[in-house]
């Protein structure tokens, strides 16, 4: 009777085993499933990132070239500028002068 109690007993605890390790297998598998989709998303976006400040990064070096240039046109214009005031200020003050002999 020993026997067939102790023959029960190792047959449950095989089969609770056997199950125990089944499912155990199964929350493993379905929760690395989960883990991959995870990173593979994750790696999606990281990809998305840096594809956008890759854009980004260009769009700021043509900005910086554009600001560069119109840094140019305002420095020559401001030459500019500079000479004609002082071309003005000669024409004034040789009509200044020529009016003084006048007088």
């Amino acid at each position: 009777m020993r026997t067939l109690h102790f023959t029960n007993f190792v047959l449950g605890a095989v089969t609770g085993l056997s199950f125990s390790y089944y499912y155990l297998r199964r929350d493993i598998y379905t929760t690395s499933r989960a883990v991959e989709s995870t990173i593979v998303e994750t790696n999606d976006y990281v990809k998305k990132v840096i594809g956008d400040n890759e854009s980004l990064e260009k769009r700021i070096s043509e900005l910086e070239k554009q600001i560069g240039e119109q840094t140019n046109i305002i420095r020559s214009s401001e030459n500019n500028i500079a000479r004609l005031s002082k071309r003005v200020k000669q024409i004034y003050d040789a009509l200044e002068s020529a009016e003084n002999k006048e007088e």
